[in-house]
């Protein structure tokens, strides 16, 4: 009897010290929970979310491989696919973002799928998929990621920006643009969505839209906003439409010295009496 009020009072205590760690841990005070989860672990060893929590807060501070080690003991201690409090959903996950920081992408996939294996409509590690296999430059494989975080849930247009990215890296500038513009509606000072928006329409030769969307950039005031780079574009392109509209020019004064000249003959032709006055105002009209 004495031992089994013993094991909860140290049960209970490890819950309390968790609590704590994530009071604190949620008021910004990393070092604090630290202490309050390895306090919690120290008590029962098999306290998941202590080790779960523990090993978020050491991602949060940077501390990537340490943050594996606490993932990978609370993956252990969840051996089962069964999860129903979401512990082992959220050591995999915590898992595949450590090791995407530390650039070990192939292992962060593997790592996502087994999220995705445990929960199948979580549809923020299918956008983590999706980033990774973008960083990979796996494009193709980052659409479907995207596509299906979509089909889970439509509703949320975040994705958008990151999908029309992908696009426009396969070349397809007209759909990426719609992305882009759904990034835009729902956040007007999205500075990547503006930014590779303004790159594709000044592929796809229009020149004046590009120039309106680095212009929006130069008014948003952040640090994330390389303004020289920024202005170097928009003077480059104000060069691409002097040349559009000079060439448009020439063009015109071709085609207007070319109908003086054919306007020139037919009058010769009526003043030989080669053709009727009839005959000359069709054809001039037709010039």
């Amino acid at each position: 009897m004495y031992l089994m009020v013993f094991g909860f009072d140290k049960r209970k205590k490890s819950s309390d010290c968790f609590d704590k760690g994530l009071e604190a841990k949620n008021e910004g005070n990393y070092q604090v929970s630290l202490l309050y989860f390895d306090e919690a672990i120290s008590l029962v060893h098999k306290n998941v979310d202590a080790w779960n929590s523990k090993g978020n807060v050491l991602a949060i501070q940077g501390n990537y491989e340490e943050a594996l080690m606490c993932c990978d003991e609370a993956i252990r201690l969840r051996p089962k696919m069964e999860d129903e409090w979401g512990n082992k959903e959220r050591a995999w996950n915590y898992k595949a973002e450590s090791l995407a920081c530390l650039e070990r992408y192939e292992e962060a996939l593997d790592c996502f799928d087994e999220v995705i294996k445990i929960n199948p409509k979580n549809y923020v590690a299918m956008k983590n998929q999706g980033l990774t296999c973008s960083t990979l430059e796996r494009y193709e494989e980052a659409l479907m990621c995207y596509d299906a975080a979509i089909r889970l849930n439509p509703d949320d247009l975040t994705f958008s920006g990151y999908k029309g990215f992908v696009l426009s890296k396969l070349q397809r500038y007209e759909e990426a643009l719609m992305c882009y513009d759904a990034a835009i509606r729902l956040n007007p000072e999205d500075k990547m969505s503006l930014y590779n928006k303004a790159q594709d329409l000044n592929i796809l030769k229009r020149y004046e839209e590009a120039l309106m969307c680095y212009k929006i950039l130069l008014d948003i005031e952040s640090d994330d906003v390389d303004t020289s780079e920024i202005q170097k574009k928009i003077d480059v392109i104000k060069i691409e439409l002097s040349s559009v509209t000079s060439s448009m020019t020439n063009e015109k004064v071709e085609k207007t010295q070319k109908v003086n000249e054919a306007l020139d003959i037919l009058k010769i032709r009526l003043a030989k009496g080669e053709i009727s006055l009839e005959e000359f105002n069709e054809l001039k009209d037709v010039l």
